[in-house]
């Protein structure tokens, strides 16, 4: 028993000993990781952890510093929300409007950082094993964070709070990049005295490259601190047809991923080399080096020169500061006036922001910026994220294979490199003394050996990889400077660099004019077209594909039905359930067709016809198709069919009408044997009827030349595009056929829906324009005219005062000028008071009767002049190009207006949306030639040939309806002396039925697509269909006179037969080339560059 006890003991001994060893080794490693926490994070937590344990010491709670959730609770309530924000150089004490400090108390993030710092003091406690209580982070502690964050909503209301502060208002733009790049460049001539010394230089570009590798590559502040040029390296990127080298770093210091994974990030040269973050940095180490004459590393060992920061502080060994980095991160940002809230972190955020604007998907942007990644990014995938560092780069993020930069495309003489910095190269000869034999290594030009390495000590790191890749990315930081000092030097002509006698070489100078040259005439690569090509086609060849797929299975599930149907006809004739007579007529008698009867004739002249008569008698066992109740009725008795209603698509409906689905009949099968019987039901009648508006519409195109696939492509798009299901699509067709088939012309509108739109007018200060402008505004609407005519400031003037409108303004425009118009619509938009633009009205225009004499008749002798003049097209250069500027400007700014929604054929009143109209002025010369106006009649054909595109693109890719009115002969200013002469005697239109019409436009939203025609006053005999002026009628006569009229009311079918007709003719050329002759074609359309190319070389 003794013997067993002691046994016993000794295990209790043992087990007592290894749980003590066990413990010390927890504390062990608890410490150390503690140790090693970033510095950051040791930080922001020490100083929190030691309030509470303070705030436990002076409570004297019995379990003394141990975290549990209660305390926590406590010391937040008490000691932590509601504390005063303490002031310092950074943070000073906002005061009212009687000059009284403002209590300041600590925010939401605030709170989170020191529950998060006693919270890692539990972990802390837990790993020594001297805390048993549960995480303290619990219900009680997640509700009173979040009663808080409601408080201090409230507080921020009730301080008067910046709401920008931390918001997408918090950054800053690419102008603001450029303007700090400059800064750092440049702002050392305009600071102190002081500011012009090498030091303080070196500092202006070591902010450059701190400020840009926080935005490219989304560094902490700390992180950028702490790189060493060990960290620094380069690999071979295939881009494009430029090389791409770029400058890859390794994040050893501050926050790595929690899978013990180095985190990488990279940057590619800038298309821009103001912007290029490889550029600056290569220009911030040559300073070092080669202007400030500071050490170059020496690679013989890894304690030479691992040491050696990127951002250097008081040496070479030493980073700056943080207060250092914040000061000169302040000094820049005030500066140029930027006011953000973030300072050393603004480039993480807004590198971030500007990705996403630029289409950068999600996951890239995490992976650039190492946020939550999962096991896989950081452990198994190895690539750079490329979409990110093309996007900063100035690139698209899809443009894989499309890297080129001009600068880039000639390189440097060999010689003019090599004088910068020489050492790189004998240093990588060094690394490689297999490619050397003895001799030449000896010449190498390098510094002695360390002193412990002569005496055999120690050993050369010759196998250094990381001094390897730093030398390469030396080497290529060599050429870069080179080439992009060519443009820096004429950004930057003051900076004491270029004093350095590399710039100076006459190889540079000619190196320099041939890169400018070929700057100006670069074009862009033909196998970068061709890349940017693909990607179109491949889309084009996949749609294509799955058309082809979806028609491919409609027809065989077509043939499929036909076959079944064939094969069950067949087995009821042979076994006896169909029983058929034959019966010889004469040609004159009427054969009875009882039941289901099918006849089939014989040629015209024959004098006997052969009928058929089939009795189908059904088979009461036979399974019938889903959505089919056949009663048990004698034969002909209709079926009952509901039908489908999960349909969606135009092209199902056409199927289920005339092929039938899921087995089931078609609809004009049902229709052509039963009629209207089959449909007993009156919600299947009223379904029924809503359904066939859509079929007689593809119908009627079909009638009129259109192939079918074709209509029915033509309906379903329409459905798409309106975002419509099948019910609202029949709504709109039956209310467009409505619409089209209206003859009476009713202009009447309500003057309120002009009122409040925002309306420019071209040529507004005369004419058509001027009687615009005084009608709308006195509907109450914000007029901007525009004319070249300087007068009509005193025309907007009289109509303010007449009117009483002060919303009229003038702003003189010159419309055969791009710049006079950009800045007539930006102007306009200041005006207005909503910030918006509803209607533009293209309606400045001339007509310059001897400009078209002359081009009709030449005078100059174009044989022997030694200099012809050219013919003036003065009369093309307004109404065409001017009418074309003004439209190109609309179709931007319209869409952009605040409050307006697409255009739709319901209309829509200004209270419940804003508009967007392009009216268009076009003439009778739109449709019809004039004689001896060939340039007025040219260009306003061309106003009609814009309408009739615009008014099918515009609102389906825009939202913006476009209208057109073409004014007959009208009194008005613009008509010249010889036209009145030549139309002496025929009555001419009004200036107000012209104005009426525009206005029944402008304020109808509804009116989309429409042109009218304006003239003198008609009436119609609707008997003989001839119109009659007013001086024809005859007493009695009760026809309405009208002076506008529909010219498109059919969209413009007969105009439209030859298009058709050609369109049918290519279709049918295409189908009967098929797929061979189409891939043919792509292929020669996909290679045509490529032996241009070859021939220019």
């Amino acid at each position: 028993m003794e013997s067993i006890s002691n046994g016993l003991l000794a295990e209790q001994d043992r087990q007592l000993e290894l749980h003590a060893k066990i413990q010390l080794h927890s504390q062990k490693v608890a410490h150390r990781i503690q140790k090693n926490r970033p510095a950051a994070t040791t930080r922001q937590y020490d100083s929190r952890q030691k309030e509470f344990i303070d705030f436990c010491t002076k409570e004297g709670f019995p379990d003394g510093q141990v975290v549990t959730e209660k305390k926590l609770v406590y010391f937040l309530d008490h000691y932590v929300i509601n504390r005063p924000i303490r002031p310092s150089r950074y943070l000073r004490n906002r005061t009212d409007s009687q000059g009284a400090a403002v209590v300041q108390t600590l925010g939401l993030p605030s709170v989170k950082a020191y529950t998060s710092a006693i919270v890692d003091l539990w972990r802390f406690q837990q790993s020594l094993g001297t805390n048993p209580y549960p995480n303290p982070r619990g219900h009680l502690v997640g509700a009173m964070i979040k009663n808080h964050q409601f408080d201090e909503t409230q507080r921020k209301r009730t301080q008067f709070t910046d709401r920008g502060f931390n918001t997408l208002q918090d950054g800053y733009t690419s102008e603001n990049i450029r303007a700090i790049v400059r800064y750092c460049w440049a702002g050392w001539l305009s600071d102190q005295t002081r500011g012009r010394k090498p030091q303080a230089q070196e500092a202006y570009l070591r902010t450059t490259v701190d400020f840009l590798f926080g935005h490219n590559m989304l560094l902490r502040g700390e992180d950028r601190r702490h790189l060493e040029l060990a960290d620094l390296f380069t690999l071979r990127m295939d881009e494009g047809p430029t090389p791409c080298w770029p400058m890859i770093l390794m994040k050893l210091n501050g926050k790595t991923n929690q899978f013990g994974r180095l985190e990488y990030m990279g940057v590619v040269r800038h298309k821009d080399p103001l912007l290029c973050t490889i550029c600056h940095t290569a220009f911030y180490l040559f300073h070092r080096w080669e202007i400030m004459h500071e050490p170059v590393p020496q690679f013989y060992q890894r304690q030479q020169w691992y040491k050696f920061v990127l951002f250097k502080g008081s040496d070479s060994e030493h980073s700056f500061s943080y207060e250092t980095q914040l000061k000169w991160i302040n000094q820049v940002f005030q500066s140029i006036g930027l006011n953000s809230k973030k300072k050393t972190h603004s480039g993480r955020s807004s590198g971030a922001r500007h990705a996403e604007l630029q289409g950068v998907d999600e996951n890239s942007i995490r992976r650039a910026g190492h946020w939550n990644q999962d096991s896989m990014s950081n452990c198994y995938l190895s690539e750079l994220p490329r979409p990110f560092i093309r996007t900063l780069a100035g690139f698209k993020p899809t443009d894989q294979g499309n890297y080129y930069l001009p600068r880039a495309a000639i390189e440097p003489p060999e010689t003019l490199v090599r004088a910068l910095w020489p050492w790189i190269d004998q240093w990588l000869a060094w690394f490689s003394p297999s490619e050397l034999n003895p001799v030449e290594l000896s010449k190498l030009d390098l510094p002695p050996l360390p002193l412990l390495v002569q005496q055999g000590v120690e050993k050369c790191d010759q196998d250094d990889l990381a001094a390897q890749s730093f030398l390469k990315l030396l080497s290529s930081f060599r050429t870069v400077i080179i080439q992009d000092a060519v443009f820096l030097q004429q950004e930057f002509p003051g900076h004491s660099m270029w004093t350095h006698p590399l710039f100076q070489r006459s190889d540079f100078q000619s190196f320099s004019q041939q890169i400018i040259d070929l700057v100006r005439t670069s074009e862009t690569p033909h196998e970068i077209k061709l890349r940017q090509t693909i990607p179109l086609v491949a889309n084009r060849i996949t749609t294509i594909g799955e058309n082809l797929e979806h028609i491919i299975q409609l027809n065989h599930q077509q043939t499929q039905d036909s076959i079944r149907a064939i094969q069950s006809q067949m087995d009821q004739l042979f076994s006896g359930e169909v029983t058929f007579t034959a019966r010889l007529t004469g040609s004159d008698e009427k054969p009875s067709t009882p039941g289901n009867t099918t006849s089939q004739s014989t040629e015209q002249n024959t004098a006997h016809t052969v009928v058929q008569s089939l009795q189908v008698t059904p088979n009461p066992i036979q399974d019938h198709p889903p959505g089919i109740h056949l009663p048990n009725e004698p034969s002909g008795s209709p079926p009952f069919y509901r039908m489908s209603r999960t349909i969606q698509t135009v092209r199902e409906l056409w199927e289920e009408w005339h092929v039938g689905i899921h087995g089931n009949p078609s609809i004009q099968s049902l229709e052509d044997s039963y009629g209207c019987r089959w449909r007993s039901d009156n919600k299947e009648r009223v379904f029924f009827s809503r359904r066939k508006v859509i079929i007689d519409w593809i119908q009627a195109r079909v009638s009129k030349g259109i192939l079918l696939a074709d209509a029915i492509d033509e309906i379903e798009l329409m459905r798409r595009n309106s975002q419509r299901t099948l019910y609202q699509l029949q709504a709109l067709l039956k209310k467009e056929a409505h619409l089209k088939n209206q003859f009476q012309m009713d202009l009447s509108y309500d003057p309120a829906r002009i009122k409040g739109k925002t309306i420019l007018i071209t040529g507004g200060a005369s004419g058509f324009g001027a009687a615009f402008g005084a009608r709308w505004a006195s509907c109450g609407a914000n007029v901007i005219l525009g004319d070249i005519n300087a007068s009509g400031e005193e025309f907007a003037a009289r109509i303010r005062q007449e009117t009483n409108n002060q919303n009229v303004h003038f702003i003189q425009l010159d419309v055969t000028s791009w710049t006079s118009q950009v800045n007539f619509f930006r102007e306009s938009l200041k005006l207005s008071p909503h910030g918006g633009i509803d209607v533009v009205v293209a309606n400045a225009g001339i007509n310059d009767g001897q400009e078209s004499r002359v081009f009709e008749n030449p005078k100059v002798d174009y044989l022997h002049s030694p200099s012809p003049p050219a013919p003036s097209f003065k009369t093309l250069d307004v109404n065409i190009t001017g009418v074309m500027y003004t439209v190109h400007l609309a179709l931007f700014f319209l869409p952009k207006n605040p409050g307006s929604m697409p255009c739709q054929k319901e209309s829509v009143t200004s209270e419940s949306g804003r508009d967007r109209h392009i009216l268009l002025l076009g003439s009778v010369a739109s449709l019809h030639p004039l004689v001896t106006q060939a340039a007025y009649t040219v260009s306003k054909h061309g106003v009609l040939g814009l309408f009739r595109c615009l008014r099918v693109t515009a609102p389906v890719s825009a939202g913006v309806r476009v209208n057109l009115i073409c004014p007959y002969y009208t009194d008005t200013p613009f008509m010249q002396a010889p036209v009145r002469a030549l139309l002496a005697g025929v009555p001419l239109g009004k200036i107000e039925d012209v104005v009426e019409a525009a206005s029944y436009l402008v304020a109808d939203s509804a009116c989309i697509g429409r042109s009218l025609v304006t003239g003198p006053k008609l009436k119609l005999d609707e008997s003989t269909g001839e119109l009659k002026t007013p001086f024809d009628t005859q007493s009695g006569d009760t026809a309405e006179e009208r002076a506008v009229w529909e010219c498109c009311l059919h969209d413009m079918d007969p105009a439209d037969i030859f298009t058709r007709r050609m369109l049918t003719v290519v279709n049918a050329a295409v189908q009967a080339r098929g797929w061979t002759g189409w891939v043919y074609d792509m292929a020669g359309a996909l290679t045509w560059p490529v032996p241009r190319w070859w021939n220019s070389r």
